[in-house]
C-alpha cells in the first residue's frame, strides 16, 4: 500500500472470508481438543498456523488462581481460564469445558506452585485473527486507518474494486507436501473446502467431502469401505478400512499425477512426522508413508520397496489398546523392517495388496 502511495485510508479495512462456509471445525472433532494447537479452525481469510502462544503463571501458595498471558498481542479469545495453583511437585491437569450457547470455552485444572506453563493454543476467530494482524502491520507500515478493521458482514456485496496487490499460492505440490509431511491438519481442512470451492463453488466441508466421495467410487471404491466426515482425520466419525486405504494407494499409484502425492508423503528417517523413526533399518529412506495418530488409534499406510524391488502399498491401523502410543509406533516398525525385507517370487508389477484382505 505504501508503494502505492497509500498513507491513509478513510473508510473501514473490511476482511473478506466467504471463500469458505459452513463451520470452521470439522463434524465429530472433540470438545476436549477444541484449544489443541493441532485442532484450529479454518476460515476463508486466514493466518498459518492460526494459533497462539500463552502461558499460565501459577501462585506461590497451593488454592490460589493462575495467571494466564498471552505472549503476542492479538484479538482476545473466547475462553475463561479458571485454573488453580497445585501442591509443589503436582502434575499439570488442565481440561476444556464446552462453552453454553454463545458463550465461552471455559479452562480448568491447576498447575504446580511457582510453575510457569507454556500454552500452543488455537484461536478460535481465524478472520479476526488475521485482521488483527493486519492492523498491527497498516499501523507498523504508517498507514493510518480511520474506520474499522472488520470482518464483513453476510450481505455486504461491495461493487467497483480495484486490485492493489496479488500474491499467488506455491504449486499444488508445494501445498500437499506442507499438509502431508508434518500432518497439518489446518492446511488439510483448507484443502477439502478449496476442493469443494473450486468443484462446485461451494467452499463447504460437504461439497468438499462430495466431490472425494465420487473420486472414491469412479475407483471401484464403495462407500462402505470408507466413510469420511473432515479433511484431516481428527474426526471420530472417519471409518476406513486397511484394505480399502491399500486400494486407494494402489489407485493413486497409477494416476497421472501421483508424484504430487507420492512426493509429499514423509519419508522415513528424513523428514514430516516419519523423520524419528525407521533410522537405521532397510525402511530408512524407503518407506513414504502418513502416519494417523488419535487417543487409542495409529495408523501408518503408503509405499515401499521390499527386498526384491517391487514396490508394495501397505496399511496397518491399531485401536482399541491401553498400551502407550509409542509401544503401537514400535510394532508398526517393526512391520515395515520385515516387509522392506520380504522377498516374493513374482515379477515386479502394480504395487501388490491381497483383494481378500481385512
Amino acid at each position: 500500500l505504501r508503494q502505492a502511495g497509500v498513507r491513509r485510508i478513510t473508510g473501514d479495512v473490511i476482511g473478506d472470508d466467504r471463500a469458505f462456509g459452513g463451520p470452521q471445525w470439522g463434524e465429530g472433532w472433540f470438545w476436549h481438543e477444541i484449544y489443541a494447537y493441532w485442532a484450529s479452525g479454518v476460515s476463508g481469510l486466514q493466518v498459518r498456523p492460526n494459533t497462539v502462544r500463552a502461558r499460565l503463571v501459577a501462585g506461590s501458595d497451593a488454592g490460589e488462581p493462575a495467571r494466564f498471558e498471552l505472549l503476542r498481542p492479538g484479538p482476545p479469545l473466547p475462553l475463561v481460564v479458571k485454573v488453580r495453583t497445585g501442591a509443589p511437585g503436582s502434575e499439570v491437569r488442565l481440561q476444556y469445558e464446552p462453552p453454553p450457547e454463545g458463550g465461552d470455552v471455559l479452562m480448568t485444572g491447576w498447575i504446580p506452585a511457582s510453575d510457569t506453563v507454556p500454552l500452543h493454543l488455537a484461536t478460535h476467530h481465524p478472520t479476526l485473527y488475521l485482521l488483527a494482524h493486519l492492523g498491527r502491520s497498516l499501523e507498523a507500515g504508517g498507514v493510518e486507518v480511520n474506520g474499522e478493521i472488520r470482518r464483513a458482514r453476510d450481505d455486504e456485496r461491495p461493487t467497483g474494486l480495484a486490485w492493489s496487490h496479488v500474491v499467488e499460492s506455491d504449486s499444488l505440490g508445494a501445498a500437499v507436501a506442507e499438509m502431508l509431511k508434518p500432518s497439518d491438519n489446518q492446511m488439510a481442512e483448507s484443502m477439502l473446502r478449496t476442493v469443494g470451492r473450486e468443484s462446485s463453488g461451494d467452499g463447504t466441508a460437504s461439497a468438499g467431502l462430495a466431490v472425494a466421495e465420487g473420486v472414491l467410487a469412479g475407483w471401484g471404491i464403495e462407500s462402505g469401505a470408507i466413510s469420511l466426515s473432515d479433511g484431516s482425520g481428527l474426526s471420530r466419525y472417519n471409518r476406513i478400512a486397511p484394505n480399502a486405504m491399500a486400494r486407494l494407494l494402489r489407485a493413486m499409484w497409477r494416476h497421472p499425477q501421483y508424484r504430487v502425492f507420492f512426493d509429499g508423503l514423509p519419508v522415513a528417517a528424513v523428514d514430516g512426522t516419519l523423520r524419528r523413526r525407521l533410522s537405521g533399518t532397510p525402511a530408512e529412506e524407503n518407506v513414504r508413508a502418513k502416519t494417523g495418530s488419535l487417543a487409542s488409534a495409529r495408523a501408518l499406510s503408503g509405499y515401499l520397496t521390499d527386498g526384491s524391488g517391487e514396490t508394495l502399498v501397505f496399511s496397518l491401523m491399531v485401536n482399541g489398546y491401553d498400551v502407550s502410543g509409542s509401544v503401537t509406533e514400535a510394532l508398526e516398525d517393526l512391520i515395515i523392517e520385515q516387509l522392506s525385507l520380504y522377498r516374493r517370487s513374482v515379477e515386479p508389477g502394480w504395487p501388490m495388496y491381497r483383494e481378500d484382505a481385512p
